[in-house]
């Protein structure tokens, strides 16, 4: 974190609800291992996961991630940058309006 003003910290990935902000898993940061979205989601119980929707930033978003989450009969909503490698040809558009959004939906709706 090379903008960070002091040089050493801890840093946490944190599962949390957001209607209730209880925190349903923790995991201290100990170094890039694997995909620590399904790590923190695979903590919970099969009855919390089904029918639950994992919401997350650009930095977690990513299309196997989204895949994984579907097989275990969850939705998910991301921030993708159209630059990314999994991103399909008929959203990766060179310009869009100020204030527009793309979806783009796979598999039965």
């Amino acid at each position: 974190m090379p903008k960070k003003l002091a040089k050493y910290g801890i840093k946490f990935w944190l599962l949390s609800d957001v209607d209730t902000r209880y925190v349903l898993a923790l995991e201290l940061y100990t170094g890039k291992i694997g995909n620590v979205v399904l790590r923190l989601i695979d903590q919970l119980s099969s009855n919390i996961q089904q029918g639950c929707n994992v919401t997350y930033d650009r930095y977690f978003t990513d299309f196997n991630l989204a895949q994984a989450l579907l097989e275990r009969k969850m939705t998910s909503l991301g921030v993708v940058d159209h630059k990314r490698s999994f991103v399909p040809i008929e959203l990766n558009v060179a310009q869009s309006d100020l204030g527009s959004s793309w979806f783009y939906f796979n598999g039965p709706n």
